[in-house]
């Protein structure tokens, strides 16, 4: 039997050109085999590099513990086209939630650590739970299933990994980028040179800008793979006006053989088919290129969105909530904004307020419209802090709001920045499943206003602040604040119902049935 040392000189500079042979060799995995009336054809795109053609179809079905899923081969014969020098040594992946990329971006890390010498890989991510929980954690235990021997030459750190032999100056670093440090990608010299940066797509400009001055070094191997969630930054460049230097791919999950078959469905259900969330975790695709901004703002709403009625004059609604967004003084107006399920009116606004006449204001819309105390929502911040108290004061227990606090639900805390982002992605829903507005004219003129981006880091929703509205020119938005506040609930959020008049009560209320109504009925509903 060959010593380890015999081995390492016949394989070591087949590994450092291969490593999908590598990972043979280290953990007994060979790619997803192709089915035999299509191997000509993978053969010939395989041979020119040309990879993204390559289908899920194509290839047996998949057997774990045995195989490499087809779309990992894919990744590594890209690494492999650039290590030969047949493609560019920079490589871009846009993918959908799941397909195993943790899993990848961990083999080619130990593959290039091991078979270069003094090797030196820089690694970051947007978070240290994507970084030191995911990705770090998944490179510790493929070093541990390697053969005997092999495995004692890596040295598992919490932030590096290194090679025993020279650890000084043969490493891995594990670097969360942050905008205030720069040198997540930084640091690295040398004859072999690995950068890599997962969930690329929240990792800051400025990260990238001082990797640039790295990449002078003409052997150095660069790797950003990343859920596709924002339409601006390096990463997003990298797959449209960069394109031409890096080798790019794109995978969704519904071909991948290690996503669960209900996993799209699950998207489907909570968020939509047409919605940016199925488009980034299901289809590996950037969110929809609508009315994007330098700052990578979207618009909220479109045109089409906002449905505005005539006022027919009636102060019949069915289980009313009533949301007030307060102004003290200044160019913002204190609004209230009245809503069932079917419809929202503005049914007062104010220059000029004070939380004593806030709250009188309120006590005439509850008589006027027999709206219960405990469906009034209000927003806390700054002016409503003092109006809080003051309905306190006058016996009132309405619903108070922080919307800068994370939501509630920890679904909606893994997608949202807060509750504002949250509440007002529940008004889009509801607007878009056919809530009306009663015609105002400031629904039109804040309606463009709304924006939101994903924040870097966290890959969360956020909507423009106030303040950043008002800096960049649009209306501030304190008529839609308002309405926005009446989906602080999941229950007031649910899909439009027709209600059919009953037996009238009194003069102010009627008393009415719930009939189901079909999102695809174009008949108008009403309240009445």
């Amino acid at each position: 039997m060959p010593s380890r040392e015999e081995v390492l000189k016949e394989k070591m500079p087949l590994w450092a050109k291969n490593p999908i042979l590598f990972i043979d060799d280290m953990w007994n995995l060979v790619p997803q085999p192709v089915k035999p009336e299509f191997k000509i054809a993978v053969d010939i795109l395989v041979e020119d590099c040309d990879f993204q053609p390559i289908k899920a179809e194509w290839f047996e079905p998949f057997q774990k513990g045995l195989h490499i899923t087809w779309q990992q081969w894919l990744i590594l014969l890209s690494v492999k086209a650039a290590i030969d020098g047949k493609k560019e040594k920079r490589i871009s992946i846009a993918s959908a939630h799941g397909i195993g990329k943790s899993c990848s971006i961990s083999w080619l890390l130990i593959w290039y650590l091991f078979s270069h010498f003094e090797a030196q890989v820089a690694c970051t991510a947007p978070t240290s739970k994507q970084l030191k929980d995911v990705l770090w954690k998944e490179i510790a235990k493929w070093i541990s299933r390697m053969p005997e021997g092999w495995q004692e030459k890596f040295d598992w750190q919490s932030d590096y990994v290194r090679m025993v032999d020279n650890p000084e100056t043969w490493f891995a670093s594990a670097r969360t980028s942050r905008k205030d440090s720069t040198e997540a990608l930084a640091g690295v010299h040398g004859d072999h040179v690995m950068i890599i940066a997962d969930e690329a797509s929240g990792v800051e400009q400025e990260i990238f800008n001082t990797m640039e001055g790295s990449l002078t070094e003409k052997d150095i191997l660069v790797l950003l793979i990343s859920n596709p969630t924002r339409l601006n930054g390096y990463f997003y460049d990298s797959h449209h006006k960069m394109k031409h230097r890096w080798q790019t791919l794109q995978f969704d999950n519904l071909s991948s053989p290690v996503v669960k078959d209900d996993y799209a469905q699950g998207i489907i259900d909570q968020h939509g088919e047409n919605s940016d969330e199925y488009k980034i975790r299901v289809l590996g695709k950037f969110p929809n290129e609508d009315s994007v901004d330098k700052s990578g703002y979207i618009a909220l709403l479109n045109k089409s969105d906002v449905k505005e009625i005539e006022d027919d004059g009636s102060n019949i609604f069915y289980k009313p909530r009533l949301g007030i967004d307060p102004a003290g003084g200044g160019k913002d107006k204190t609004a209230w904004i009245l809503r069932d399920n079917f419809r929202a009116k503005i049914v007062l606004e104010e220059a000029i307020s004070n939380p004593k006449k806030i709250v009188d204001r309120t006590m005439g819309l509850i008589e006027k419209y027999n709206i219960p105390e405990e469906n009034i929502d209000l927003d806390m911040f700054g002016t409503g802090a003092e109006v809080a108290k003051e309905f306190a004061l006058q016996g009132y227990n309405v619903c108070t709001h922080n919307v800068g606090d994370k939501s509630d639900r920890k679904k909606d805390q893994e997608r949202f920045l807060n509750k504002r982002a949250c509440w007002f992605f529940r008004m889009r829903a509801w607007l878009r499943q056919g809530g009306e507005l009663v015609r105002h004219k400031e629904w039109s003129a804040q309606a463009l206003s709304l924006r939101y981006r994903r924040t870097t880091g966290s890959e969360k929703i956020q909507i423009m602040s106030k303040r950043d509205m008002k800096k960049d020119g649009y209306y501030s938005p304190d008529h839609f604040d308002a309405l926005m506040l009446t989906f602080s609930k999941m229950e007031n959020a649910l899909p439009l119902q027709t209600i059919t008049p009953s037996t009238i009560l009194d003069n102010k209320r009627e008393k009415a049935k719930v009939v189901s109504h079909s999102k695809n009925n174009s008949d108008k509903h009403s309240a009445i």
